[in-house]
């Protein structure tokens, strides 16, 4: 049995990406914020899509990532927190009324990950591994995983290498709190395509759990929920968050800004 490594004592690159797959694939629980519609074409069509980086909308990330793995690399993103997050819930449940969580239970997502065949690539060399990422610090001098830190390797390497090493894996430290594992699809050779699908089996849709973003309205929860359980699938639940916050609509604020100019204005003129 091989022996358990502390991430802050890592310096060589083999060491450290075992480290980060051998706990992406042990988590408790792998949870993915998206919208409904998402979630209805994975209900309908039975396939989970997965990204090129060239998708993505964190731009400090994807200016880490060589051009050439940039075509090589295609990932889906979990976090592998147990509970509920409103930051999550803000950033990736977009529009609000339409945010959901789904969540697998993680025997049933290891399960999947060793079945798993992209079903829009004839490379049958593709590789299919689950790996926590890890963090950059503002100054450029720790990497972190959770709450530990690793001054080891960022010392001992340029910041090049080390976002060469950790293309896809490497997110800056201002999103640490999203404890994120991804999901990576990746072929031996390029591919053009902006993303890559793969079949989901029905042993691990029958295991999903459905959570309804804090703005999610009644009637779509149960519009909804007739769907799943028409295919065979558990209801969703309520956020635990439902009815905290009054959310305040991007054009409510407009309006409120031209009011005031508009009076500011009747008072200059």
């Amino acid at each position: 049995m091989e022996k358990s490594v502390r991430f802050a004592q890592i310096d060589q690159w083999p060491a450290l990406h075992r480290f980060l797959e051998q706990k992406g694939s042990g988590h408790r629980q792998y949870s993915h914020y998206t919208t409904l519609s998402v979630l209805r074409q994975i209900v309908t069509g039975r396939q989970w899509r997965f990204g090129s980086p060239l998708l993505m909308n964190d731009q400090d990330e994807l200016s880490r990532i060589p051009s050439v793995q940039q075509r090589t690399l295609f990932f889906s993103c979990f976090t592998f927190m147990n509970s509920e997050n409103m930051a999550m819930w803000g950033l990736y449940g977009i529009p609000d009324d339409e945010a959901v969580r789904i969540c697998f239970p993680g025997k049933a997502m290891r399960q999947w990950v060793t079945a798993l065949k992209p079903a829009e690539t004839e490379d049958s060399a593709c590789r299919v591994v689950l790996s926590d990422v890890v963090y950059l610090g503002t100054q450029h001098q720790k990497l972190y995983y959770n709450n530990t830190s690793n001054l080891l390797l960022r010392q001992r390497n340029s910041l090049a290498e080390v976002q060469n090493q950790l293309a896809g894996r490497l997110k800056h430290y201002a999103w640490k709190y999203e404890q994120e594992c991804r999901l990576f699809l990746i072929p031996a050779s390029t591919v053009s395509r902006r993303f890559l699908m793969a079949p989901i089996p029905s042993a691990l849709l029958e295991q999903m759990a459905v959570w309804y973003g804090p703005q999610v309205s009644s009637a779509t929860q149960r519009q909804m929920d007739r769907l799943l359980m028409a295919a065979g699938l558990r209801r969703g639940q309520r956020s635990e968050f439902t009815g905290l916050v009054a959310m305040k609509k991007i054009c409510d604020s407009c309006l409120h800004h031209y009011e005031k100019q508009e009076q500011s204005d009747k008072m200059t003129g």
